[in-house]
């Protein structure tokens, strides 16, 4: 009965009614000690004669079967399980087999066909011998049960109880020589006795761990504490971003703690191939290898495998042998499978154990996180790499650019300055020679001659001040441009302009306003620049204010401040576009679908004659309602003191 409850206990199969089974094997072992089956012997002189029981038939034929069950359990176990487990399967059923057979011949058959019993006293021994030496040899060979705690701790228990009884009849033996020479056991001696025994039973717990730590030493050389291995690698895991010494440091630890001769990986590259990595021990696999193990294991999960639990014939068993590969863990995460790491055999060639295995799949979990995070890390730095090397080269191409734009922009300024510079000489002698016809020196002139040739004066006048305005912004590309201020009448020279312009203004129907203020400071101004300015924003505002508008030109001086500005109900500039307006050559679309001949440098110009006289552009537009430009300066910056002002008259 313990007999079939152990196969069925150890080869882990379902035990399929359980009661009826125990209660039958319960039967068949008492009826076993009745005459039922034992039968009678009879004493027929010299002879013994047997008389089997009337149930002898059944009984064999219930053990018989009993045995067969316990046969056929190992025997499933020795085909489905692993490597480790058929041996153990295969070496208890050919115990259990040779013990059912030997019982049966030496006990029942050859006492029933030969009415002899002599082989019934050899029957019993042979039958414990074959059972018992299978399965120490299974236990033994291959590691049926774990009996080092038992051996180990007796082992410690005896050399105690040895040494402790060393001790105390060394002791005793030694002062019964020098101190107690008599005879007679004295009350002396009894104490003395008494007290080495409880001196010798107070030692004994410390012998005892002393002789614990050999027999540890010597039966459980592989033994560890797993949760300081654990806490080591963790300090690894979490220190460490760098995948070659992430694995380095892993494998050192790994190999220190389960006393491995090697550890290595395999992981999966930013390439998605599967290359060999780093660990302490390289194993140098062909691809075609690597895909071998891939194909074989891919693990849906972390999971041990133990090269010795595999079949003799597979390419993965070949290729553990080929390279002294004893286990290997599949490095999976959540998202991806990491790789895989490979263990080299013990180094006091035992085999893993239960223990070894579940570490096996903790830190197994534990390196395929870190590795994938090293992974991404790596991913990371080389596109920061990557793209710093981009950015190195688009920078490089960009101020060969830049330095080539830079040349061709002082070649055209280089052109600029020259042109105009040769184009002032003969527009001033164009422009003369019209005005003196103009006002009669070349004789007298018809209606017709004259609006032409007031169109023509017009036509030179607008290109003397281009011309001007492209000096001057080669003058400020190159340096050179100067500025000269003086005493300046602010409210005059605006006076001035707009006198200058108010047919201009009449010609586009608009009212042109400007109230000069009394008693206006004088200012240190560049007079000449300021007048381009002024001229600029009123110019501007009559173009691009339709008829029937007006342009209102206002100048302010305060306590702080002096201040122009030039309102207007024209086109107004777009607000996406207004952030643009004072640059060079730039002019807003409205306003070049209004006024297709201007340069766009007017505007340029103004601000910069502005704010190179430490003054500031004032600028406000709605487009579809008008715009304000002006300019302002901190009066105590620019004004001309009344004494101040008799020196420069002077």
């Amino acid at each position: 009965m313990a007999a079939l409850a152990f196969s069925y206990f150890f080869t882990g199969r379902k035990f399929r009614h359980k009661t009826a089974v125990i209660l039958g094997a319960l039967v068949v072992s008492v009826l076993s000690i009745t005459s039922l089956v034992s039968g009678t012997v009879e004493q027929r002189g010299d002879k013994l004669i047997f008389t089997s029981g009337p149930l002898i038939e059944l009984w064999i034929l219930a053990v018989v079967l009993g045995f067969s069950v316990i046969i056929y359990n190992f025997y499933k176990l020795a085909k489905t399980g692993d490597k480790t487990q058929k041996n153990q399967a295969k070496i208890i059923a050919i115990s259990f087999g040779a013990s059912i057979t030997i019982g049966m011949l030496t006990n029942v058959i050859i006492p029933l066909f030969s009415d002899s019993f002599q082989t019934t006293k050899y029957g019993p021994p042979i039958l414990s011998v074959c059972l018992l030496g299978g399965i120490g040899y299974a236990i033994v060979k291959h590691k049926l049960f774990d009996i080092r705690p038992i051996v180990a701790r007796s082992f410690a228990y005896v050399l105690s109880l040895v040494f402790i009884g060393l001790i105390y009849v060394g002791v005793a033996f030694e002062i019964n020589q020098y101190f107690f020479s008599g005879s007679s056991i004295t009350a002396t001696q009894e104490i003395f006795y008494l007290l080495l025994t409880l001196l010798t039973a107070l030692m004994f717990p410390t012998i005892k761990t002393q002789f614990d730590r050999l027999t540890n030493s010597i039966f459980y050389r592989d033994a560890y504490d797993p949760q300081a291995f654990l806490d080591e690698l963790n300090s690894v895991l979490v220190t460490t971003m760098d995948l070659k010494d992430l694995l380095q440091h892993s494998s050192r630890i790994i190999n220190k703690y389960l006393k491995s001769e090697f550890s290595t990986f395999i992981i999966r590259s930013s390439t998605k191939n599967y290359v060999e990595v780093q660990g302490l021990h390289h194993l140098h696999f062909h691809s075609d290898e690597i895909n071998t193990i891939r194909e074989i294991l891919h693990p849906s999960k972390t999971t041990v495998i133990q090269t010795i639990t595999m079949d003799n014939s597979g390419q993965l068993y070949e290729l553990s042998h080929k390279y002294a590969v004893a286990a290997i863990v599949g490095l999976v995460t959540k998202e991806e499978e990491v790789g895989y790491l490979l263990f080299g055999q013990k180094k006091s060639g035992n085999v893993y154990s239960g223990q070894d295995e579940k570490i096996m799949e903790i830190i197994g979990e534990e390196l395929a996180i870190a590795a994938q995070n090293s992974l991404r890390f790596e991913e990371i730095k080389q596109f920061n790499v990557t793209l710093q090397d981009k950015i190195n080269a688009a920078t490089k191409e960009l101020r060969h650019a830049n330095t080539k734009l830079r040349g061709l922009d002082k070649s055209k300024d280089e052109f600029i300055s020259m042109a105009s510079h040769q184009l002032r000489t003969p527009l001033t002698v164009v422009k003369g020679y019209i005005s003196m016809v103009l006002e009669g020196y070349g004789g007298k002139l018809s209606k017709d001659q004259m609006d032409m040739l007031q169109k023509a004066y017009e036509g030179a006048d607008q290109m003397v001040f281009l011309v001007g305005d492209l000096l001057n912004v080669s003058r400020l590309q190159t340096g050179k441009f100067v500025i000269d201020n003086h005493a300046t009448d602010l409210a005059k020279l605006i006076q001035t302009e707009v006198d200058q312009l108010q047919e201009s203004a009449q010609n586009h129907h608009l009212e042109l306003i400007y109230k000069k203020p009394e008693n206006f400071p004088m200012l240190n101004l560049d007079e000449t620049k300021i007048r381009q300015v002024v001229m600029n924003f009123i110019d501007n505002a009559i173009y691009y204010t339709p008829a029937g508008g007006k342009v209102e030109i206002a100048l302010e001086a305060t306590d702080q401040t002096v201040s122009c500005t030039v309102t207007d109900t024209g086109l107004g500039v777009p607000k996406a576009v207004q952030h643009h307006l004072f640059t060079r050559f730039y002019r807003a679309d409205n306003a070049r679908k209004m006024r297709p001949d201007g340069t766009g440098l007017g505007l340029y110009m103004a601000k910069k004659v502005i704010t190179v006289q430490g003054g500031s552009i004032i600028f406000r537009s709605t487009e579809g309602k008008g715009s304000t430009f002006g300019f302002n300066f901190p009066r105590s910056a620019i004004e001309v003191k009344p004494q101040a002002e008799k020196a420069l008259a002077k």
